[in-house]
C-alpha cells in the first residue's frame, strides 16, 4: 500500500491536486502543505468556473507556491500526481505557456522548490480537496 511520506526535518512538503468536471466544466484545486511529522500547516482549495484538468492542476501548484512564498514555507517538495503537468514545467508548452511561466518564475525567485511526481494513493488530502472545491458553487 502506498502511503504519503514526510519531507526531511526542516521542510515542507505541498501536495496539490487540480480537476475538472467534464474537462472542460466546472473545476476546482486543492493543497495541503505538512511539516517533516506530517502535521497540517496550511490547506487551501478553490473553485474556478470553468477549466481543464491541466489548467486546474497548474493553478494548484502556482496557488501553492504563491502561499509557500507568502508564509516563508521553504525549502518546499511539491508533490503532483499530474506526470503531464510536471513535463510541461520541464519543457514548457505554447498552449498553456503565460500559467507554465508563472509557475516557473515562483519556482526560480523562491529557490528551494522540488516538484515530483507521487501518485493518487499519496496525493488523497489534495484529491479531497479538489473534489470538494469543484463541487463548490459561489454567488
Amino acid at each position: 500500500m502506498l502511503k504519503w511520506t514526510p519531507p526531511p526535518r526542516g521542510s515542507y512538503k505541498l501536495n496539490t491536486d487540480g480537476e475538472a468536471k467534464g474537462n472542460p466544466g466546472m473545476g476546482g484545486i486543492g493543497g495541503v502543505f505538512r511539516n517533516h511529522n506530517g502535521n497540517w500547516i496550511l490547506g487551501y482549495m478553490e473553485n474556478i468556473p470553468y477549466t481543464t484538468n491541466i489548467r486546474a492542476e497548474i493553478r494548484a501548484i502556482t496557488k501553492g507556491l504563491q502561499l509557500a512564498e507568502l508564509n516563508n514555507l521553504l525549502p518546499l517538495e511539491i508533490d503532483t500526481d499530474s506526470s503531464e503537468t510536471i513535463n510541461m514545467l520541464i519543457n514548457g508548452n505554447l498552449i498553456f505557456d503565460p500559467l507554465i511561466c508563472e509557475c516557473r518564475s515562483l519556482i526560480q525567485r523562491m529557490g528551494r522548490v522540488e516538484v515530483r511526481h507521487t501518485y493518487r494513493e499519496q496525493n488523497r488530502v489534495a484529491d479531497v480537496l479538489a473534489k470538494k472545491a469543484a463541487k463548490e458553487i459561489y454567488i
